[in-house]
């Protein structure tokens, strides 16, 4: 779990080099999506390893570098909740 309030972006390994990682939130100082510079650290090819992405909900501190880690992860599943595509979520400032 990283992230100021630990818990912002979660990166869980499933074994056999399959990856998820939930939120993101970007690591200081590469300002890079703090899952990617994990991933490195331990040798892992985002484009390989993350099998899922997922998004919880749209607050700034769980989707800062979200479209950078989308972006790195291209073959990589994309989950969020239905509730994000309800008009009423998305009608509404957040």
């Amino acid at each position: 779990m990283f992230g100021p309030g630990v818990g912002e972006c979660i990166v869980v390994h499933l074994g056999d080099d399959h990856w998820i990682v939930v939120d993101s939130c970007r690591a200081t100082p590469t300002s890079a999506p703090v899952a990617l510079d994990y991933l490195r650290q331990l040798g892992k090819d985002p484009a390989r390893a993350i099998k899922t992405i997922v998004a919880t909900h749209w607050h700034a501190d769980h989707t800062d570098g979200l479209a950078a880690l989308v972006d790195s992860a291209p073959e990589a599943e994309f989950v969020c909740s239905q509730a994000l595509q309800s008009k009423q979520i998305t009608s509404r400032q957040l």
